[in-house]
């Protein structure tokens, strides 16, 4: 989400498939409480639903298409120094400084640019249409896997 948390999303094709199952709807309660404990929440989304999934989904399918893009020390490197010499970056600003430390085109530093938000190394909010403007930060907890502190 924007603000940093993670929001689990259950997907069902009706309320009605949760209602029917009382094993089901006690551990999707359980589920949100185990997830409330450790700072998550818990989204339950059905077909019925009216959810907006624009500009959410596109950036997000494009970000993770390059997940396995090689991200090389003088890129990360010269990230870190930007994030910690600026703080906040323009998505441009950071294309840009991944493009000059290895030397790369601007399409191939987009694409290391993705795969360190995918490695949490970088962050940028996806909820948001990615402009050339986009704040690009430094995430406050970093890897491909996520575990409770």
């Amino acid at each position: 989400m924007a603000d940093g948390t993670i929001e689990i999303i259950e997907v069902k094709k009706s309320r009605d498939e949760i209602d029917a199952d009382p094993d089901y709807a006690f551990k999707i309660a359980k589920a949100a409480r185990v997830y409330e404990a450790v700072g998550l929440t818990l989204r339950i989304v059905t077909a019925d639903d009216d959810v907006d999934i624009d500009p959410l989904l596109p950036n997000a399918q494009s970000i993770f298409a390059d997940k396995f893009a090689y991200i090389g020390t003088r890129e990360r490197l010269a990230m870190e120094e930007t994030f910690e010499a600026k703080g906040a970056i323009a998505h441009a600003e950071a294309i840009e400084t991944i493009a000059a430390a290895g030397g790369l085109p601007e399409n191939r530093a987009r694409k290391v640019l993705h795969a360190l938000v995918c490695t949490r190394s970088a962050g940028i909010d996806i909820t948001r249409r990615i402009t050339r403007d986009s704040a690009v930060t430094k995430p406050e907890r970093r890897g491909r896997r996520w575990a409770p502190s």
